[in-house]
């Protein structure tokens, strides 16, 4: 018999899901800002997508949150009978693991989380702190390129390949009239070395080659 899971509100097979018009991306506004202008451009942008996602989503864009979603679990556990549930929580899943042991610690029979958050360090802090890892875990999968023949980029410096890929975007890709940008390039590096298995899909991702 499977487990009995439920997406979190407003997210997944949830009803009412979340819904916003405008896209949180937007390539003619960089996410990265490094003008007075390029800034109010991405506050104004920012505004505009959280103002079209309240007017589309109506109250519950309100009650999107953490404990509520705990919260949910909790009447979910009380529905199926369940004197106490265990927990695994990946990403995201640890957070919200977290909170649902601190509201209801004599509920929870076991949990696993593959990821600790002290949100007393401050958001700036947390910030800079995934950004030195990721860095970290990048220099690590070109050494791993370096090493093993299975990586595609074996006979390349990926430093510097990675950073001609940059330099060169928006890069054509098929379906894609304005190309990839910079910033959506380095979104999908960042996915994709969350975990080493992904680094061989990683490394033959298909882009066209830099200028001689």
């Amino acid at each position: 018999m499977a487990a009995p899971s439920v997406d979190p509100r407003g997210v997944g097979g949830s009803r009412p899901a979340i819904t916003c018009p405008t896209p949180p991306s937007d390539p003619a506004v960089t996410q990265f800002p490094t003008t007075p202008e390029q800034y109010r451009q991405l506050v104004e942008h920012n505004r505009r997508v959280a103002e079209d996602c309240r007017r589309a989503t109506g109250p519950l864009v309100d009650r999107v949150d953490t404990v509520s979603a705990a919260r949910d679990f909790d009447a979910l556990r009380e529905a199926l009978g369940a004197r106490q549930v265990s927990r695994l929580g990946l990403s995201y899943g640890t957070l919200l693991g977290k909170t649902y042991a601190r509201l209801f610690p004599h509920r929870v029979r076991a949990a696993v989380f593959d990821g600790a958050v002290d949100h007393s360090i401050g958001f700036r802090r947390m910030a800079s702190d995934e950004a030195r890892v990721t860095e970290d875990v990048f220099t690590r999968f070109a050494k791993w390129c370096g090493e093993d023949v299975k990586c595609a980029l074996h006979d390349r410096d990926v430093l510097a390949y990675y950073q001609g890929l940059l330099d060169r975007a928006p890069l054509p890709a098929q379906g894609v009239p304005d190309g990839v940008p910079a910033e959506q390039l380095g979104y999908g590096t960042y996915s994709a070395l969350y975990a080493p298995a992904n680094w061989p899909r990683l490394a033959g991702a298909p882009v066209s080659p830099p200028d001689p």
